[in-house]
């Protein structure tokens, strides 16, 4: 395939110079697969010459680390190792917020304010834990809300996640991700230091054609929340991970990854609508009724974005060497979906397969009844499609797995759910469930033994 990543190559130049970023590098990844890769620009813009930049040079990669470390966190939860329910003083007793649970620090709802007490350690350098949690954190303890009770982004509780893995696996939390994260998903350019290809993060003047120089300094326990080099084809990859690619790939079970996709909390901000969420570890989108999974990150002289599709397995991802905001990921990504198949409806169908339904089923063809509500179903060779009258863009499918049992493959109410029919008049059914919500041929056709009953009298006049 090169449409669209013949015309992405063209547009990736324009982008750097709109976007004013010495360099980017972008890759597209698909149920683990690498797919397309592209790199533009200098690299090392302090340097005397242009450095192009390849598909091996390393980006520091920022926020992207924490969705790297909240996969690490669950991998112990899966393990029976830690609670998600459990607050954080089970394992941290000095920890702040510690009263907090696991899934409240994964989705920032922690109440733990933003940064840390002291200069800003992106720049400056990060704390060690033992000076971190010795320093005054302002009022309430560093808390700005009571656990749970509202989303607020926070890089300190991220620290806190990645000391959770230290503590518990008894080494730093880098070795902890290369072992349970890189190493399993071949994410070879994937570590905390930018090794010896490596992009140089500047300063872009924002109104003339000036540079400066960012400062890398280690950030020691912060690290967790944003001190990961990567690749975008290292993070394309990880980014088809979450999506579900690979049932997990040994690393998180489909169910866990879910988990992480699914709402957890509310980004509300005044004056926009409800359009943005966090699960654990991911940024949640859904502006238009679609939901976006995506995370972002940025630390001075770097700028990264990971935009994934959970539908098809697709992944997009794209790195900067400046502190200027990237766009446009999110909508390429949209873009290539569009013409990909549907890895969910596969899944559901057990292995991938396209199968033949049972022949008795044309007879559900035609206008049923869910309770009052009108529902069309069309036959075809691999699929039942349910389509509610009153709204003709809610659809249903429903195809065979691999064992004969009819399921649900979209994501809606009967996502996995059992279709079941008269089995006692299969030429002329009277009714059939889905998700066991019955459905007659006339609303609640008494014929059809509708469930709690008809009532005295059945239906009467209405006055």
């Amino acid at each position: 395939m090169t449409e669209p990543f013949d015309r992405w190559q063209h547009e990736l130049v324009e982008r750097l110079h709109r976007e004013r970023q010495p360099s980017l590098s972008v890759a597209a990844a698909r149920a683990g697969d690498v797919v397309w890769a592209a790199a533009v620009g200098d690299a090392n813009p302090l340097g005397g010459q242009p450095l192009v930049p390849t598909a091996t040079t390393r980006y520091r990669v920022a926020s992207i680390t924490k969705p790297q470390v909240a996969v690490a966190v669950l991998a112990l939860v899966e393990a029976g190792e830690v609670d998600l329910a459990a607050p954080m003083r089970t394992w941290l007793p000095d920890a702040p917020a510690a009263d907090a649970s696991v899934a409240q620090f994964l989705s920032h709802t922690s109440g733990l304010v933003a940064e840390p007490d002291g200069p800003w350690w992106e720049r400056a350098g990060g704390a060690t834990w033992d000076d971190l949690v010795a320093m005054p954190l302002g009022r309430h303890e560093g808390r700005i809300a009571r656990p749970g009770l509202g989303f607020h982004y926070s890089n300190l509780g991220y620290a806190v996640l990645g000391r959770l893995l230290e503590v518990v696996h008894e080494r730093t939390w880098h070795e902890v991700l290369r072992e349970v994260v890189w190493t399993p998903l071949g994410m070879a350019q994937t570590d905390i230091t930018g090794g010896d290809d490596h992009a140089v993060g500047v300063g872009v003047h924002p109104l003339r054609q000036l540079v400066h120089p960012e400062p890398v300094p280690p950030y020691l326990a912060m690290g967790p929340a944003g001190e990961v080099w990567s690749t975008p084809s290292d993070l394309a990859v990880f980014g088809a991970f979450l999506a579900g690619a690979g049932d997990g790939r040994g690393v998180l079970r489909p169910d866990t990854l879910a988990l992480m996709r699914h709402p957890a909390a509310l980004a509300l901000a005044e004056g926009y609508p409800w359009d943005e969420a966090y699960g654990l570890g991911l940024r949640l989108q859904n502006p238009d009724g679609r939901v976006r999974v995506l995370h972002t990150g940025s630390v001075p002289g770097f700028t990264a974005q990971l935009a994934l599709d959970p539908r098809t397995g697709a992944a997009l991802a794209i790195c900067g060497n400046a502190t200027h905001r990237q766009t446009g990921v999110q909508q390429w990504l949209d873009e290539w979906a569009a013409g990909l198949p549907s890895l969910v409806d596969d899944a559901a169908a057990g292995d991938g397969a396209r199968r033949p339904l049972p022949e008795h089923l044309v007879a559900i063809g035609g206008l049923w009844y869910r309770g009052t509500q009108p529902v069309h179903v069309v036959v075809r060779d691999d699929e039942v499609v349910l389509t509610e009258v009153d709204d003709p863009d809610w659809r249903t499918i429903v195809r065979t797995d691999a064992r004969g049992n009819l399921l649900g493959t979209s994501e809606d109410f009967a996502f996995g759910e059992q279709l079941l029919v008269d089995p006692d008049h299969p030429d002329d059914p009277r009714w059939f469930t889905l998700a066991r919500l019955h459905h007659a041929r006339q609303p609640y056709d008494p014929a059809s033994d509708v469930p709690g009953g008809l009532g005295d009298g059945g239906w009467r006049p209405w006055h």
